[in-house]
């Protein structure tokens, strides 16, 4: 259990998410190619945000749902910054305001 004001189950918002239609790679914003390890994924009710095997990030029916690993490496917390569109600083304390959602593993 976490101490975030809002949490959701990885399992439930995954099975709220529905199928995966398509999955890329980012883009670098320096080189616009394609980033090794870092995808996007879209599914039937919303967007994913996977770093290696590891879900960082959810956009879904204008939520942002966010695992502990948002911050894990300078290289993750990178992408997800571009993802996001916040800072760090700023996942951190929408994280601890309420403002996201935090996903709790099973």
């Amino acid at each position: 259990m976490s101490n975030y004001p809002k949490t959701i189950k990885k399992s439930l918002l995954f099975r709220q998410l529905g199928a995966v239609k398509t999955v890329r790679n980012l883009v670098s914003p320096r080189s616009y190619r394609p980033v090794a390890n870092q995808f996007d994924a879209v599914h039937t009710n919303g967007i994913s945000f996977q770093s290696y095997e590891t879900l960082i990030a959810v956009r879904m029916n204008g939520y942002l749902y966010l695992t502990d690993a948002h911050d894990y490496s300078k290289t993750t917390s990178k992408y997800a910054t571009e993802w996001t569109g916040f800072s760090t600083k700023e996942r951190r304390a929408g994280l601890e305001s309420g403002k996201f959602i935090f996903i709790e593993e099973d």
